[in-house]
């Protein structure tokens, strides 16, 4: 369903949660004082080679690990930069498989939805109701921060999961093994709700645009 309606989708700024992670091990190269460019360019070649995935770096084994940091040298590191940054990432991935099962978006999720309760409770004062208010916060989360959470009640995940015979839970996992955002999924099952699959072509385009 998603490669079938992905051209006719707007653009996502953190359409593949791979990027919202290589973001981050960018950030660490960086906070560990590489150059800006240098730690952009070494995760680009990481992510050329398939070494980029949370899952993939806190299984590598020795050698595996030694072959990153030959990565690291060849990108233009010198030695003990390369072996101190190969070690952040590797840990930083080995963390991320223990606490996250190797999904950084599920820290996102997790405080994005006490985000989304916490301004639930606040928009119930502006005179929504409760369902109401829980969409808007929802929405708007989605829009400006690009947090992966998806709205349980929403007609279209209802409607999708019991097409399925799947949870809401189970949807948010399939969507994390597949490594795609949420939010893109939230409004590609909209769109099959509102028009169906028969009408993709001529009629996508996204309720929320969050093009930016």
């Amino acid at each position: 369903m998603y490669e079938a309606a992905s051209p006719f989708l707007n653009e996502y700024p953190w359409e593949r949660e791979g990027d919202r992670w290589g973001e981050m091990l960018i950030c660490l190269l960086i906070g560990i004082g590489i150059d800006p460019n240098q730690s952009r360019k070494v995760v680009e070649t990481l992510k050329e080679l398939e070494l980029i995935s949370a899952t993939d770096l806190a299984n590598a084994d020795k050698a595996q690990q030694e072959f990153i940091r030959k990565v690291f040298l060849q990108t233009g590191f010198g030695e003990d930069a390369a072996t101190k940054a190969a070690s952040v990432i590797l840990a930083a991935a080995r963390y991320t498989r223990k606490r996250w099962a190797g999904y950084i978006q599920r820290f996102l999720r997790k405080h994005g939805e006490l985000m989304a309760n916490e301004l639930k409770a606040t928009f119930t004062k502006f005179g929504l109701d409760k369902q109401s208010a829980g969409k808007v916060a929802l929405l708007w989360l989605q829009n400006v921060a690009n947090i992966p959470i998806l709205l349980p009640q929403d007609p279209h995940i209802q409607n999708f999961c019991r097409h399925f015979t799947i949870s809401a839970t189970q949807l948010l996992e399939i969507s994390d093994r597949l490594g795609l955002n949420v939010s893109v999924l939230d409004d590609l099952l909209a769109l099959e709700l509102q028009f169906g699959a028969g009408s993709a072509k001529s009629k996508r385009n996204p309720r929320h645009k969050r093009a930016q």
